[in-house]
C-alpha cells in the first residue's frame, strides 16, 4: 500500500477501533436523526392545519353580518266588526236528485206528471251529473210516457233528447 494515495484515505475505515459497524449498529446510530425531521414535518403540518382552521373560523365570526331588526310601529288598524248574520233555516225542501225524480215518476199515476218527471230527471242526469246512459234512459221513458208517435222538436230540448226524438221524413 502506498501511504500517499488519496483514495486510500477515503476508503479507509472510519471507526476508531478499525472495524466497520454492523447494520444494526448503523440503524441505532442514525434512526433518531432520520426520524426527527419526519416527526417535525408531521407536527408542523398539524399545527399549520389547526392554525388555518382557527384563522378561518375567527375571520368568519368577525365578518359575519349582523342582523338589525327595526320595527316600525304605526297606529293600530281599526278592527272591523262584522255583525253576525242569521243563519237561514232550511225551511224549503232541497231540490230532489235525478234518481228521486225517476222514482217519483215511476210511483205517479198521472201520465202528464210521469212525462214531466222523467224529462226533469233526464235533464238533471245530463246537465248536473253528466251521466249519459241514465239521461238516455230517462228521456226514452219520457218519450214513452208522451204516447205520441212523433213528438215535435221544442226550443228547450237538450241535444240528447232532440237526437232521441224520431225525425220526420
Amino acid at each position: 500500500m502506498i501511504p500517499d494515495d488519496e483514495l486510500e484515505q477515503l476508503l479507509a475505515p472510519r471507526s476508531a477501533n478499525g472495524t466497520e459497524p454492523t447494520a444494526h449498529g448503523l440503524f441505532t446510530q442514525t434512526h433518531g436523526i432520520v426520524r426527527r425531521p419526519v416527526r417535525l414535518r408531521w407536527l408542523s403540518r398539524g399545527l399549520f392545519t389547526v392554525a388555518c382552521l382557527t384563522l378561518g373560523y375567527g375571520l368568519g365570526f368577525v365578518s359575519a353580518p349582523t342582523k338589525t331588526v327595526v320595527m316600525m310601529v304605526d297606529s293600530p288598524a281599526p278592527i272591523l266588526e262584522v255583525p253576525p248574520q242569521p243563519i237561514p233555516t232550511e225551511s224549503a225542501t232541497p231540490e230532489p236528485t235525478a234518481a228521486q225524480l225517476e222514482l217519483q215518476a215511476e210511483l205517479s199515476d198521472d201520465p202528464q206528471e210521469v212525462a214531466a218527471l222523467f224529462r226533469k230527471a233526464g235533464d238533471k242526469y245530463l246537465n248536473v251529473d253528466r251521466d249519459y246512459p241514465r239521461a238516455t234512459r230517462s228521456y226514452r221513458m219520457y218519450l214513452q210516457a208522451l204516447h205520441e208517435p212523433n213528438p215535435p222538436l221544442q226550443a228547450d230540448d237538450s241535444w240528447l233528447l232532440a237526437n232521441l226524438k224520431p225525425q220526420p221524413r
